[in-house]
């Protein structure tokens, strides 16, 4: 029953006092004020159910700054990408919903993937889903886990190998991204060397005259040589 049936009984009880036209008048202008009362009300509660309502977390709010999601669903188009990426070491998971082993693997894998924050990336893909890159891959039975660190391929199990084994499997390649050589840092531009300016003369001194130079004398000849003929 609605808030405003509640008041149905006054209106037939008002309108049933037919022999007094002052109290049937009070009974209707009773209701109409509850009506017109409980109908803003109403919307009163609307508007602040609407003011509270948690507006959906958006993809760019649940990573500010575009951080790298640690655990993340991938597909055919971004696999190649993932596995490159660097300084960590990234597993992948090829699973299935109806796998049981797959759901007991996932939350061992997602627990390694939080003890090691920052270091390690699990990527799952659903092969049900994606076609193509589990057939280009070999992908024979699931749960699948490849390992990979900068694009390579170090290590890959298949089935629900123990807990620990699974965890041994992962964080030992953690070591291949700690001491991986950094690349060397760019040298610095050298300055630019500006052209020094020729040293003006002073004015107090003379300009610098060059030596003339004569020209040689037609008859000279050098010293105890003489010419032919004389």
């Amino acid at each position: 029953m609605s808030s405003m049936h509640r008041f149905y009984p006054l209106l037939l009880f008002g309108l049933g006092l037919s022999s007094c036209d002052s109290l049937k008048q009070r009974a209707v202008t009773f209701l109409d004020e509850k009506i017109q009362e409980t109908g803003a009300q109403a919307e009163q509660v609307d508007v602040g159910e609407e003011i509270i309502r948690d507006p959906e977390p958006s993809a760019a709010a649940a990573l500010p700054g575009g951080l790298q999601t640690p655990i993340r669903n991938i597909s055919d188009q971004d696999y190649d990408e993932f596995i490159k990426t660097p300084d960590h070491v990234v597993v992948v998971d090829f699973y299935a919903d109806w796998c049981g082993p797959c759901r007991r693997l996932t939350p061992i894998l997602e627990s390694i993937v939080d003890k090691n924050r920052g270091k390690v990336l699990l990527g799952k893909m659903d092969i049900d889903k994606n076609k193509s890159v589990p057939a280009r891959e070999g992908v024979r039975g699931i749960p699948d886990v490849r390992i990979f660190v900068n694009g390579k391929q170090v290590d890959k199990f298949v089935g629900l190998p123990p807990a620990n084994v699974t965890r041994e499997k992962i964080e030992s390649h953690l070591g291949k991204i700690l001491s991986a050589p950094k690349p060397p840092p760019k040298p610095a531009p050298k300055p630019a060397i500006k052209p020094q300016a020729k040293d003006k003369p002073s004015e107090d001194e003379p300009p610098k005259q060059e030596p003339k130079i004569r020209p040689m004398d037609k008859d000279w000849l050098p010293p105890g040589i003489q010419r032919k003929g004389a």
